[in-house]
């Protein structure tokens, strides 16, 4: 066993953060390969320990993120934006490869696996750290590196400083003073990052902590988390968070059953915005899930992120507890979901606080049932991978001014991912870059075929053609856009 922890703490360290430093996992050419490998890990683990997911709680944790990974691709067939909703999908199949591969380790990982999550978010501290050195300080727009998001590396810091905290009540001198260390070092990046919801995270993990710890400290920790909860109130009302969240909240008025379909947020915020801000994410995990998918949707995505604080509550490692509370409180204020290596780092805090509550008696499940989840998953985060390739190659052909090739390189990409709009998108450009208006305008109309709610294939259209049907693209281009200015 003692052979086994450091190398069960550097495989998580190394695939966490290798997702973390890709753009956060942020890019569709993240999510293929971070699944696909995923998913083998899981295959791997199941087949040399034939085990598996064990108890309830596990059950509920895979099964749940599954289970809303399933429900974002059945969307599409909902969906004002098909491809979005499908696109969607690859982003969350690696929440469900992780937490699989994850619960496919003993109980007496545990600690390795929280190890592995805090060597993960010390890294891209490190990393951040060595970039600001180098001068890619503010006002550069890349202080943020790698994870490419503010509020994000924020969170990172946060739950690097309370894993730091839990290991230097550890009994050895040594992970003593490299937990410290870690802790300086991810509360140094806190600083820099003036992430004001990440510091409001790390107070409420304290909080959380001093709940699951008991004793006194639990009316503390009550306490504080009310405390919190108010500022937060007064913090974010009249906030552009509460713009975003509210545009949400009416899109799931409109849609109260099955919602816009997953990742149509953004095309929604264009239709009903009241300034001329973009905006992507509702800036919410839970508002936007709601909007997209309904309540099934947020009841699969709650009743996954619910089963570690099941565990939480006989956990003796408060501070990782409120490691992983402190990363729910923040998703429901920002997009850090959608940096699939943010979440997935989290998600591995959780999944220890499960193997933590494992009972030795308890009997895995079929081991055939998991080795299936995890060849589907594969397969289709395969599948998405290879498209999404090819359109980034793609689009990096028609930044540089090739149109010719651009286009060649979009119609492949086409022809991998067939419900996709974006190779048409970018097959247009780079055919009018090339000077072909005609190709131009076929490229356009293909794409609406898949998406009619992209203003950007309008305009493609209105580009490339004359005339009635110019007039008529730029009349629905500007009803799904109307401000413009994106």
């Amino acid at each position: 066993m003692l052979s086994r922890l450091p190398a069960v703490t550097g495989a998580a360290a190394f695939v966490l953060g290798l997702l973390a430093v890709d753009d956060g996992g942020y890019f569709p050419r993240s999510w293929g390969w971070a699944g696909t490998l995923l998913a083998l890990v899981a295959a791997g683990l199941l087949v040399a320990d034939r085990g598996g997911v064990r108890g309830t709680a596990e059950q509920v944790f895979v099964g749940a993120l599954a289970g809303a990974a399933a429900w974002t691709g059945l969307s599409a067939l909902w969906s004002q934006s098909a491809p979005s909703s499908l696109s969607e999908l690859g982003r969350a199949l690696v929440p469900a490869a992780g937490a699989l591969a994850a619960l496919a380790l003993r109980r007496t990982d545990a600690q390795a696996l929280a190890r592995g999550a805090l060597t993960a978010a010390t890294l891209v501290s490190l990393v951040n750290l060595g970039h600001r050195l180098g001068g890619g300080g503010m006002g550069t727009g890349s202080e943020s590196a790698p994870v490419g998001y503010a509020n994000a590396l924020g969170i990172l810091a946060v739950l690097g400083i309370l894993l730091g905290l839990s290991e230097a009540r550890s009994a050895g001198l040594t992970v003593r003073a490299a937990a410290l260390a870690a802790v300086l070092l991810n509360g140094a990046v806190l600083a820099l990052s003036v992430s004001t919801g990440a510091v409001g995270a790390l107070v409420l993990g304290l909080a959380a902590a001093a709940v699951v710890a008991g004793g006194r400290l639990r009316v503390a920790g009550i306490v504080a988390g009310i405390v919190l909860a108010v500022g937060a109130v007064a913090l974010f009302s009249g906030h552009e968070r509460g713009e975003y969240w509210s545009v949400a909240l009416g899109a799931s008025a409109d849609h109260p059953f099955l919602g816009t379909g997953a990742g149509t947020f953004g095309q929604v915020w264009l239709e009903e915005r009241d300034a001329p801000r973009a905006a992507l994410a509702a800036h919410g995990l839970y508002v936007e899930t709601l909007a997209e998918q309904g309540p099934v949707g947020l009841a699969l995505l709650l009743a996954a992120l619910a089963a570690p604080l099941a565990a939480a509550r006989r956990s003796r490692r408060p501070l990782v507890a409120g490691a992983y509370v402190a990363f729910l409180g923040h998703a429901a204020i920002d997009w850090v979901w959608d940096l699939t290596g943010v979440a997935l780092i989290a998600l591995a805090v959780g999944a220890s606080l499960l193997l933590e509550a494992r009972r030795p008696d308890e009997l895995p499940s079929r081991r055939g049932g998991g080795l299936a989840l995890a060849g589907a998953i594969a397969v289709v985060a395969l599948v998405g991978w290879v498209g999404a390739v090819a359109l980034e190659w793609a689009s990096s052909a028609l930044r540089a001014g090739e149109g010719s090739r651009a286009a060649a390189r979009a119609e492949t990409a086409a022809a991998l991912a067939p419900w996709a709009s974006e190779p048409w998108l970018v097959a247009s450009q780079a055919r009018l870059l090339a000077g072909e208006r005609g190709a131009a305008a076929a490229a356009a109309r293909r794409g609406l075929q898949r998406d009619g709610h992209d203003w950007r294939l309008w305009v493609a259209l209105a580009t490339a053609t004359d005339g009635a049907e110019k007039e008529r693209a730029l009349v629905r281009a500007r009803s799904l856009n109307p401000l413009g200015g994106v």
